[in-house]
């Protein structure tokens, strides 16, 4: 069953698709995937993280379209919504290789959320333990706001917020 689950995957990221033409023919949906994995979610989202990566496909994007690595990307922080990876490495790999911003933004805001709500929830029991490397998203979502999409007020806010994490670089 996980080796079927594998291939029908490793098929997904071969295809550009933009949003309109993308297709749930050759992608599972994080809810099938979760219901089938057996408990082996962890490595499932490796496997996607991995397969987006080594995707073929390395052409830009047109402007307002979105990759198939944002596709991956963004299955994988469905499986784990605390896998850091997919949201902070996601947002850098998709923004540079294939030149789509907006993937870029989603994915680092759907993480700055997750940061900012249940992770909060989670370190106050378990301290230090949850995404100990609190400037990484801010400060990526500060960068996208100034270079990529032109936003000051926003990408002042995020800076700011990147700035005063614990762990924040000198």
């Amino acid at each position: 069953m996980a080796a079927s689950l594998i291939a029908a995957a490793s098929s997904a990221p071969q295809f550009d698709h933009s949003p309109g033409e993308f297709s749930d023919e050759y992608h599972l949906s994080a809810a099938a995937i979760r219901s089938i994995s057996f408990g082996l979610l962890p490595p499932i989202s490796d496997w996607l993280l991995l397969l987006a990566i080594i995707d073929v496909v390395s052409a830009f994007v047109a402007p307002k379209e979105l990759s198939s690595q944002f596709f991956c990307f963004d299955l994988v922080s469905d499986l784990d919504p605390f896998f850091l990876e997919a949201y902070a490495e996601g947002g850098r790999f998709v923004t540079v290789v294939r030149n789509d911003v907006e993937g870029a933004v989603r994915l680092v805001e759907k993480g700055l959320a997750v940061q900012r709500g249940e992770i909060q929830k989670l370190r106050a029991t378990t301290p230090g333990r949850y995404w100990s490397n609190d400037f990484d998203l801010p400060f990526l979502a500060g960068y996208l706001y100034l270079c990529e999409k032109p936003d000051l007020e926003r990408a002042a806010k995020n800076f700011t917020e990147a700035a005063r994490a614990p762990n924040a670089p000198a």
